[in-house]
């Protein structure tokens, strides 16, 4: 079953099915195809018929923008306008406005192409002043005086409306401002004509409409709507058939003739489509696989499908290429995190101990400030002497034990620290101020007032692993501030906002990324006892055995 489908879906199949079709009987062909000749010309006669009707809306568009602009223009900017509008009690001032108007009004509606007329109907006065182009036919001013005095205060009739007057088709504003009414018309009647002397038709409709108009199957029409106003045109079927040309109907020897074709037109079709695709396909199974390296050397039979296959090509060294700078790209991209990471590890205590320098000074202890700055000194060395991304711990425990000095230095012997390592943890590679940090965080946090902080830092090597465990027995830490910082060491929890815990965060994440998923950072801590930190990472110290000393 599954071969029969894979049958009739091949394209060899497709090509047989394809060639029977061709030869059915002639008649067939000549129905479809005089009816294909008929529906091109009935299409080319409603599209023209249709880009008349785009063309023609088009314009009417942008006469209506240009109408409302200046009533709008009028309305908000001529002096005249506005007085005329408030409607003053002094007959002068109003006529004289009205007066000036007019004249205004006038001048703008030549200079646009807008509406052949304007007009603005004073409620209170129930007065009105109207504008018909004189160059424009017809004069439907006082028959839209009625009108208007009889509609304006009909929500119905505001906006855009198709009007009949006496003098022809009009497309009537109707707007409404408080104590006023104003707007103006378009005639459409230029625009029917305008159309009917381009469609070059003996029988045609024309027609403007505020919904769409449908007619029988011996029309064919086209329409356009623009701002509800619908334009029709229909056109004569019969018509547009009739200007077609006389086809010649094809021979029904065709049919013999394709009989004897069919072997050598599938010979054909099979050299020049199914064999390139085939190979096409058996190449993209080929890379599907794993065989990223397969290429297609034959000649395709034709310039399409040797540019084809050179596509393919060309595409599998791209993709190759891609995977390589994808890879490249992930690295840096790792890279570029961990030195945010780094970056983002500023000690808590610098601000205090510019202020402890400064105090000092005060103070005249000289010995003092000289620990506090070679302190800083080594500090800032060992962040940026280098390009290094991990560090000999030797060099971070000269380190620690100044940064403990300048502590007590602060606290005034408030602080005491003890430090047991195996030999080997002399010789590990370690991100920089790793535990440095979290002697930092013992001090910042744990010191109580008047009682000495212990600090005891441990460093174990045993089977591959190094364990540094930092302890001691200040505040400790609230169960909420536990559980959370338990939450981040172990990857749960991420804190976006809180600055407090970025340094817990990215030191994991730094251990992450050197040591894999195996590192960890495990908290033990309870209010008022104290707090205890396990660092733990893989380690094999044959890989790297720079001395303790290396510079």
């Amino acid at each position: 079953m599954k071969k029969c489908s894979l049958l009739l879906r091949s394209v060899s199949t497709k090509v047989v099915l394809v060639m029977i079709l061709l030869v059915l009987p002639l008649n067939v062909i000549a129905i479809v195809q005089n009816n294909k000749a008929i529906g091109i010309v009935v299409e080319q006669g409603r599209a023209a018929a249709q880009n008349l009707i785009d063309v023609q809306l088009k314009d009417l568009e942008k006469r209506m923008e240009n109408h409302q602009f200046l009533l709008s223009y009028l309305l908000t900017k001529d002096g005249d306008c506005i007085r005329m509008r408030s409607q003053p009690s002094d007959d002068y001032l109003y006529d004289s406005a009205k007066y000036r108007l007019y004249g205004t009004m006038s001048n703008l509606a030549n200079m646009i192409s807008g509406g052949e007329g304007y007009y603005f109907y004073m409620k209170e006065k129930k007065d009105m002043l109207a504008y018909h182009n004189p160059m424009a036919a017809g004069h439907p001013a006082s028959e839209i005086a009625d009108f208007i005095e009889e509609h304006c205060e009909d929500p119905e009739y505001r906006g855009w409306h198709i009007i009949n007057f006496s003098s022809g088709s009009y497309y009537v504003l109707i707007l409404d401002l408080n104590e006023i009414s104003y707007g103006g018309w378009i005639s459409l009647d230029p625009i029917t004509e305008s159309m009917e002397s381009a469609l070059g038709y003996d029988e045609y409709e024309v027609c403007f409409s505020d919904t769409r108009q449908s007619r029988g199957k011996d029309w064919v029409c086209a329409d356009s709507c623009s701002k509800d106003l619908w334009l029709t045109v229909c056109l004569n079927r019969q018509e547009l058939i009739g200007k077609m040309s006389d086809y010649q109907k094809a021979s029904r020897y065709l049919s013999f003739l394709y009989l004897l074709l069919i072997p050598v037109l599938y010979f054909a079709l099979y050299k020049l489509l199914i064999q390139p695709l085939r190979r096409l396909g058996r190449a993209h199974a080929q890379i599907q696989n794993g065989n990223r390296f397969y290429r297609l050397t034959q000649n395709g039979g034709s310039v399409e499908f040797n540019e084809t296959y050179a596509s393919f090509n060309q595409m599998c060294d791209v993709l190759d290429a891609l995977r390589v700078e994808s890879y490249e790209k992930e690295i840096e991209i790792q890279k570029m995190e961990l030195k945010n990471l780094q970056l983002q590890i500023r000690p808590h205590f610098l601000q205090n101990t510019f202020n402890l320098i400064f105090t000092l000074t005060q103070k005249g202890a000289g010995s003092e400030i000289g620990d506090i700055v070679l302190y800083l000194s080594e500090y800032f060395r060992h962040i940026f002497r280098s390009e290094k991304e991990l560090e000999i711990f030797s060099k971070e425990q000269k380190l620690i034990e100044g940064y403990i000095r300048v502590a007590s230095i602060r606290y005034d012997g408030m602080i005491s620290a003890e430090y047991s390592y195996d030999p080997e943890i002399s010789y590990v590679r370690v991100p920089p101020l790793l535990v440095h940090n979290f002697i930092e965080n013992s001090v910042k946090y744990g010191v109580k007032p008047d009682q000495v902080l212990h600090i005891s830092v441990e460093g174990y090597y045993e089977e591959g692993a190094v364990t540094f465990i930092i302890s001691d027995d200040g505040n400790g830490m609230a169960e909420d501030v536990l559980k959370r910082s338990q939450s981040i060491a172990a990857g749960e929890y991420i804190c976006e906002d809180d600055y407090s815990h970025v340094g817990l965060q990215n030191s994991i994440k730094r251990l992450k990324y050197f040591y894999g998923a195996s590192a960890s950072i495990q908290i033990d801590s309870a209010k008022g006892e104290g707090t205890c930190i396990a660092v733990s990472f893989p380690y094999d110290l044959e890989v790297d055995d720079e001395p303790a000393d290396g510079k």
